[in-house]
């Protein structure tokens, strides 16, 4: 990682450039810890611009839950991303993924034939997202493309569209998929 500036006084920090490749995250979820009583306000500011990853796995377990998540990243990148903890808000004007892949594994049994909700395999997806904005309840996401093939044969060719939301409506002003055989559009309010 590459910093530009960090000021600890206004608890902001400034990367210009984070590469992050050839390595294994696992994340181990347990509450065995003592609730915090103290109160503290956390403001950091994380400004990136420009973050990529490549040939990176991750994991996530929950000891006391049957989920599993893990995920193998390709390549990845986004590019002007803003965390703000002081405004719980979170900002990337351009974000993408490719030739990656997602296990998702609830509960302890075999997947079933076809297609199993509780376990989803993921291959070769490829994700370009604009505008990402997310504050409470306003969301905002520009989906320029979208695919991957899921492990039962189901798999979506393209998928592109807009979700926008606040604290009073939800809205998919378009939604476009296409699968091998079909193909549906979608608008909501």
């Amino acid at each position: 990682a590459q910093a530009d500036h960090i000021n600890i006084n206004k608890e902001i920090v400034q990367l210009n450039k984070v590469d992050l490749s050839d390595t294994a995250l696992t994340l181990i979820l347990d509450d065995s810890t003592k609730a915090d009583t103290t109160s503290s306000s956390t403001n950091w500011r994380l400004e990136i611009d420009q973050m990529n990853l490549s040939h990176t796995a991750f994991a996530m377990q929950i000891p006391n839950d049957s989920l599993r998540l893990s995920s193998y990243i390709q390549q990845a990148g986004l590019k002007s991303g803003v965390i703000d903890l002081g405004e719980s808000s979170y900002k990337v004007n351009q974000f993408f993924i490719s030739h990656s892949s997602l296990n998702y594994d609830t509960g302890n049994t075999l997947p079933a034939s076809g297609f199993d909700p509780s376990h989803i395999t993921l291959s070769d997806i490829q994700i370009q997202l604009d505008s990402i904005r997310y504050k409470g309840k306003e969301i905002q996401a520009l989906l320029r493309t979208g695919s991957a093939k899921e492990r039962s044969g189901l798999s979506f060719n393209s998928l592109v569209g807009k979700i926008v939301s606040d604290s009073t409506v939800f809205q998919i002003p378009h939604l476009a998929l296409q699968t091998p055989y079909s193909h549906l559009n979608l608008q909501a309010n």
